[in-house]
């Protein structure tokens, strides 16, 4: 659904968005269901009502990937 609003969601993140609904923040439980979105092979999660998780080993060379693969560049 977030693709069909914001089309440029896909350039950044082509895995697509993990979703943690609301809970307390500074909980532990969070943490697990972040933790569970990104073995699911998610690499950015939204947490409801309170911010944004990513993960890449190097911010520059993530988003170089996923443009390309999302635009189909050359690489």
């Amino acid at each position: 659904m977030l693709w069909s609003m914001i089309p440029e969601t896909k350039a950044f993140c082509p895995r697509g968005l993990g979703m943690v609904p609301y809970m307390l923040p500074s909980s532990v439980e969070p943490a697990k269901e972040t933790i569970k979105l990104i073995d699911e092979d998610y690499d950015v999660v939204i947490w409801e009502k309170h911010g944004v998780f990513a993960v890449d080993a190097d911010i520059i060379d993530a988003q170089l990937r996923d443009m390309t693969a999302a635009f189909n560049l050359p690489k």
